[in-house]
């Protein structure tokens, strides 16, 4: 059933994009805005399902945001590129995705979104230190994450749930290192 779903929602976003050929050629209002959102998911899809041209359609959006003749939403394009770690991620490109989480949490603090930020930094250190097995490179970016949450907190952001994944990822992997006593003291932070 796996694959047929794939399917079936790959025909419906198809579908969409069709459908709003004609609205984006004459230019009518929220158009450009749906395309993005249809391009995103029908990347998602795609990635879901290995299908490398996922990040040509997270391109296209970005493209979409950044020529809007209303100005470019430099917050959306942050996120469309986390969108594109996401597909690198699916698609077991971890490298990339690691420079996509990293170039998004730049965009997303640009921006004053910590929070965004904090998650982004997050995802790339959890690749660096899970799949990548490049566990001592993480330490820092786990860091840097929690890092941003705290200031995200201060300002008022509720971000329980991100912050202790942060504080628990930390931890393991300081205890995969060896650092007992610093991981530890890391888990601390949870009180």
């Amino acid at each position: 059933r796996g694959f047929e779903m794939y399917d079936e929602a790959l025909e419906a976003v198809g579908r969409a994009w069709e459908l709003l050929q004609e609205p984006l050629s004459s230019g009518e209002d929220g158009a450009r805005e749906m395309a993005v959102a249809v391009l995103e998911s029908r990347a998602f899809t795609r990635a879901e399902a290995g299908d490398e041209s996922s990040l040509t359609d997270i391109d296209a959006a970005i493209n979409f945001v950044r020529t809007d003749p209303a100005g470019g939403n430099a917050w959306k394009v942050a996120d469309l590129i986390d969108s594109r770690g996401r597909a690198q991620m699916s698609l077991e490109r971890r490298e990339e995705a690691v420079a996509a989480f990293l170039q998004a949490a730049d965009g997303y603090a640009d921006t004053s979104d910590l929070l965004g930020a904090a998650r982004a930094v997050h995802f790339a250190a959890q690749n660096l230190a899970g799949p990548l097995e490049r566990a001592a490179e993480a330490v820092p970016i786990f860091r840097q994450a929690l890092t941003q949450v705290d200031a995200a907190v201060a300002a008022g952001a509720p971000a329980g749930d991100l912050r202790e994944s942060i504080i628990i990822k930390l931890a393991e992997t300081l205890d995969g290192l060896g650092e007992g006593t610093e991981a530890a003291a890391v888990r601390g932070l949870l009180a």
